[in-house]
């Protein structure tokens, strides 16, 4: 189990980022922006799970939560110790996986938006 999940993420990241260079392709995107797109989904694909794994903020004066976008792990001070409360492994994958599509999107989206700004409308069908 301990293998398949990251398996299964790479495996989903790759085969987003096949889809998402097919879609450019079909829009005559050119191969430069279609190389800078896949790059900030890559980036903020492992940026995800970074900020997944290793950001902690707190929640109060005896409560912290790891994990950003998403909460992954929440964490409660008790006798001067922090007990974590991870959720189950397939739970915490999810929200891995959460979070790096949202981070990828928000990385991603500024490029998105300025192809989709820059295309000239085809004129209407006679």
């Amino acid at each position: 189990m301990a293998f398949l999940l990251p398996f299964l993420f790479i495996v989903g990241c790759l085969t987003l980022l096949s889809v998402m260079r097919h879609w450019l392709r079909l829009q005559n995107v050119s191969g430069r922006t279609q190389g800078a797109f896949s790059l900030f989904i890559l980036l903020g694909a492992l940026l995800g799970v970074g900020l997944s794994l290793k950001f902690e903020y707190p929640l109060g004066e005896d409560k912290r939560v790891t994990g950003a976008p998403l909460p992954v792990i929440l964490q409660k001070l008790e006798a001067n110790r922090w007990n974590a409360f991870p959720p189950p492994r397939p739970i915490l994958a999810a929200l891995v996986v959460a979070n790096s599509a949202i981070t990828a999107t928000v990385i991603a989206g500024p490029l998105f938006l300025l192809l989709s700004l820059r295309r000239s409308p085809r004129p209407p069908a006679p």
